[in-house]
């Protein structure tokens, strides 16, 4: 029996209903899009239990962002739009999810389940809008070589879709391409181009036709600039722009002949990251370049530390690579999240520098920690992983939103400056009657989950997390203020589990239950699943 199963199962047991029509897909959230709806955002999530995209509308009372409405749209059990590697991967390259709008629909990689039940296998597209969500294939007939993972997706100026899959290459789908109902691509040219090594063009050819893999090289990112009609290649060998698939391709001196794993544009703003992985270092060597003008000039991204002193190979220092980008009103925003470490949140860049988040610390702690936009930022309540970062326009203002691994979505109409979370909780109904866990289901590095419960009135609270034979393994706060609240007295930065015991260890798979203990009122527990510590 597959482990989803088991869980659902479980969690039939215990009376918790899996799916909520007024809420979120899933807490675990991996980013976003403008919905075709005014005023309106798509947020794509993955969780345990269920996969799909959340439509969510809102409406605005000066800064604050007011929520009206939640509709989810779940995907089938075996399919998702985030694969496996978003977090394991040594690399730039397999940190991200591709999308791209068109055609009045959010584009995202469709993945399916491999032979060893990992979400690996690439099963061509998926196509949101506002009434369903389904998985295309790109191409009636598939190129002789293994199916390769979406590497970048891209709209030129006709709306044509280019698609590069690594070393399957470029593929374009007309604007006016149609799918059956059965998902089949009708209508679209057979042509693909392929990249090879100690080359400075695409070899274009028909899918049909076999393929000299003599040479055949990845394309690991791609971008394409809709006004200038230009394309930009992430390679192994650099960075490459061209005005036509089928003509030279110009190779970027700048960026240097570094692996480039990712490239986003907005108009005349372009950052560029490259990553590789050191043999002998075993570290993962990284760097930012960005240009404010089309692409003519490309500058590696600056970090001043609070002097103002240029940092060199801060960015390496990070140890971190960039899952997405946004562009601001006036800035450009990276979601980043830590290789082989927990630092996760959000780069804000201004005039080719990383900005800090708080100039008063800078003479008390030099952390690189400070150029990340993170939990003590306010980017989020809780400590865990920023997946995502995309804009949406809400009535008359710009908004950000900062998707997360298991907290939901924060929501900021004022650059960064203020934050709103928007999560699934569990109601609670009364004076520690229950006492419920967000999520109820928990697995792998970085997973989180926040015990709800309320007050009647004021008490100092210790809460313990217990083994399924009631055995303490971890003490959370101990006789710690909380305030009575007629929802919630939780406290989102300290009260919630993150899967480990008092030692720093993670506990074994299990059943944990919860106790919340006020000084002046009865105990009440809960229940928490622990799936493990693998992603």
């Amino acid at each position: 029996m597959k482990l989803r199963k088991i869980i659902k199962l479980c969690l039939w047991a215990w009376g918790i209903n899996a799916f909520a029509n007024d809420g979120l897909v899933s807490n675990y959230t991996f980013g976003a899009a403008p919905g075709l709806r005014l005023n309106s955002a798509w947020i794509l999530s993955r969780g345990d239990l269920s996969n799909g995209v959340t439509r969510a509308e809102f409406k605005l009372s000066g800064n604050d962002v007011q929520l009206q409405n939640m509709h989810g749209i779940l995907f089938a059990e075996d399919l998702v739009g985030v694969h496996d590697l978003v977090f394991a991967d040594l690399t730039g390259a397999g940190r991200r999810t591709p999308e791209v709008l068109w055609r009045d629909e959010w584009i995202l990689p469709a993945v399916g389940l491999d032979s060893n039940q990992h979400f690996l296998d690439p099963q061509g597209l998926l196509r949101i809008n506002d009434i369903s969500a389904d998985a295309y294939r790109i191409w009636d007939a598939e190129l002789p070589l293994p199916k390769q993972r979406i590497s970048g997706l891209g709209v030129d100026k006709a709306q044509n879709l280019w698609v590069a899959s690594g070393e399957a290459g470029l593929v374009k789908i007309p604007s006016k391409a149609e799918w059956n109902e059965y998902g089949t691509l009708l209508g679209a040219k057979d042509s693909v181009w392929l990249w090879y090594k100690k080359s400075t063009t695409l070899k274009g050819q028909k899918i049909s036709d076999p393929v000299d893999t003599a040479g055949l090289d990845k394309i690991l990112a791609l971008a394409v600039d809709s006004v200038q009609e230009i394309f930009w290649l992430g390679t192994p060998q650099g960075l490459w722009r061209g005005t036509d698939v089928n003509g030279t391709l110009e190779l970027n001196e700048t960026v240097g002949a570094e692996p480039v794993t990712g490239i986003w544009l907005e108009k005349s703003n372009i950052l560029v990251e490259t990553s590789r992985r050191d043999v002998e270092s075993l570290q993962t060597i990284s760097q930012l370049f960005v240009s404010y003008d089309g692409g003519k000039n490309f500058a590696a991204l600056k970090f001043a530390d609070g002097k103002g002193k240029l940092q060199k190979k801060a960015y390496d220092s990070l140890e971190v690579s960039v899952s997405s980008v946004a562009f601001s009103e006036n800035y450009i925003w990276a979601a980043v999240q830590g290789i082989e470490n927990n630092l996760s949140g959000l780069l804000r860049i201004a005039d080719g520098e990383a900005t800090r988040w708080s100039e008063e610390l800078d003479l008390k702690r030099e952390s690189s920690s400070l150029w990340v936009w993170g939990i003590e930022a306010g980017v989020m309540e809780r400590d865990v992983l920023v997946t995502a970062v995309s804009t949406v326009d809400i009535q008359d203002r710009q908004a950000l939103i900062a998707t997360t691994y298991g907290a939901g979505f924060s929501i900021s109409v004022d650059e960064g400056e203020s934050w709103r979370t928007i999560m699934n909780l569990a109601p609670i109904k009364g004076n520690l009657a229950e006492v419920r866990l967000t999520p109820s289901v928990m697995r792998g590095h970085g997973a989180t989950a926040e015990i709800g419960y309320r007050l009647d009135k004021s008490d100092r609270v210790t809460i313990e997390i217990l083994s399924y034979d009631m055995r303490r393994v971890r003490t959370i706060i101990k006789d710690s203020p909380r305030t009575a609240d007629p929802i919630r007295s939780t406290v989102p930065q300290e009260d919630f589990w993150d899967g480990k015991d008092d030692f720093g260890n993670f506990v074994a798979l299990g059943i944990y239950y919860v106790r919340v203990k006020p000084q002046k009122a009865k105990h009440a527990l809960g229940k928490v699943m622990w799936l493990g510590d693998r992603p």
